[in-house]
């Protein structure tokens, strides 16, 4: 399966950067700021910025789990084979 680079940025720093095949992330409503739901991203997906809220990312490479953390919100940027989210804290499961 084609991969994509996730890369998770804070205040303080890089968190994570690796290859895999899909990731997932909640997002917020552009107006009022609440969660609308879980969106996932695979390799080829179209360009779009997303608001993230805070919750559950989780990256996965094939079927397994390479990364469960908790970040807060922040807003994320896709282009075909790289996501970043760009956000204000990160803790690992």
């Amino acid at each position: 399966m084609k991969q994509i680079t996730v890369e998770i940025i804070t205040p303080k720093g890089k968190k994570f950067n690796k290859n895999c095949t899909s990731v997932q992330f909640n997002v917020a409503d552009n107006q009022a700021g609440n969660y609308i739901g879980c969106y996932g991203v695979r390799a080829g997906h179209a360009k779009a910025i997303f608001a993230l809220k805070k919750g559950v990312v989780k990256a996965y490479s094939d079927d397994l789990i390479v990364l469960n953390c908790e970040c807060g919100d922040g807003f994320a940027t896709v282009n075909e084979d790289f996501v970043s989210l760009v956000v204000e804290s990160f803790c690992e499961l």
